[in-house]
């Protein structure tokens, strides 16, 4: 009897044992977890629309797609169909941006890709919209930017360089590289289909307009930058400048393109340069040409204004002073000097009777 209890408790102890060693082996043993497709999305939906507020509680920007598909692992959410709607500081929709696709990172930058329209919803902006094939925007910021061609639509005037950089909220884009400008000082509410169209018009007025009539005729401007400020409506353009506007021609450093009164044709154009260069192909036949540090064109009152180191010229007449005012139209000259100086004129009596100029001499000693 002892002998068979002996027998079963080492039966016993030895499947404890086996059963010890089993559950110890199936511990130790790894099996390697089903692998995560990051090609596939986390999660997709349909007609899906987005709002985000600011930390302050403002209302930010507002996000819709027809088709949205998100990948957790690469924080990264891809839409079709886009429509941004960025907010002002007094929560009023200001910017609305569409485009086919649109990706945005985890660090709220929106990639735009395909037909990107950029559209001011403001009342009478300076800036109606602009258009590209790709695009970047910051939807904190509101820092927009391209390097694919851009073309910019304003009141009266449209606006193509090779790249962009802008702030939606601070109103303001900066075209960079080969700029082409076309001011229609005419007709505020002319739209062009493309730069293309603008070019094919430019073209066409050249060979028809007609030289006296400079302050109807669109103006022409290539640049290598150009700035648009929508708060103060000014165009600002730098770097080897070139003014078209009928007959007339200005090649200058910086040129900026104002209207003081808001009103469509009653541009000023000024040109800063070391000179800035003048010239002019009257009805006649002969030209005016003059430089200047500084020139400003008046297209409501048609008349130039030569500021610093001015000269002036037709044929072998000329004038130099200080300041010279030209009446484009009536083909009249006004010089007048600083105190103590004097003003050099030249004409020759064979022009007398189809030039008038008037010299004003102030306080000379």
């Amino acid at each position: 009897m002892i002998k068979a209890t002996h027998w079963i408790t080492a039966l016993l102890g030895l499947l404890t044992l086996i059963f010890i060693g089993w559950n110890l082996a199936d511990t130790n043993n790894t099996y390697p977890q089903t692998p995560i497709n990051t090609s596939q999305p986390t999660y997709q939906s349909k007609q899906t629309s987005t709002v985000v507020y600011a930390p302050d509680g403002r209302l930010n920007y507002k996000l819709m797609a027809d088709y949205i598909q998100h990948f957790a692992a690469m924080k990264i959410t891809w839409f079709t169909q886009p429509t941004a709607t960025m907010f002002d500081e007094n929560k009023v929709p200001s910017w609305m941006i569409k485009a086919d696709r649109a990706k945005l990172t985890h660090d709220s930058i929106l990639y735009l890709y395909g037909n990107v329209q950029v559209n001011n919803l403001i009342d009478l902006p300076h800036l109606k919209n602009i258009t590209t094939n790709n695009a970047a925007i910051n939807l904190i910021s509101q820092d927009l930017s391209s390097d694919e061609e851009v073309t910019l639509y304003g009141t009266s005037f449209n606006s193509t360089g090779m790249k962009m950089r802008g702030n939606l909220r601070n109103q303001t884009a900066k075209l960079i590289q080969n700029v082409k400008t076309l001011y229609d000082i005419q007709n505020s509410k002319t739209t062009y289909q493309s730069q293309h169209d603008a070019t094919r018009l430019m073209l066409a007025n050249a060979q028809t307009q007609e030289l006296n009539t400079n302050n109807q005729q669109p103006i022409y401007i290539n640049s290598d930058q150009q700035a648009v400020d929508m708060i103060t409506n000014t165009l600002t353009l730098t770097s080897q400048v070139i003014v078209k506007c009928g007959s007339i021609n200005i090649r200058a450093d910086k040129v900026v393109i104002t209207r003081p009164d808001g009103k469509n044709g009653h541009e000023v154009v000024e040109g800063y340069g070391k000179p800035v260069t003048f010239y002019q192909l009257q009805d006649d036949g002969k030209s005016v040409h003059g430089q200047s540090l500084k020139v400003r064109y008046e297209t409501a009152n048609d008349l130039i204004i030569l500021t610093g180191n001015a000269y002036l010229e037709q044929l072998d007449s000329n004038v130099k002073s200080d300041r010279i005012t030209y009446l484009v139209k009536k083909q009249q000259i006004e010089a007048l000097s600083d105190k103590g100086k004097r003003v050099t004129t030249v004409l020759l009596p064979a022009q007398r009777q189809h030039n008038y100029i008037r010299t004003a001499k102030h306080n000379q000693n």
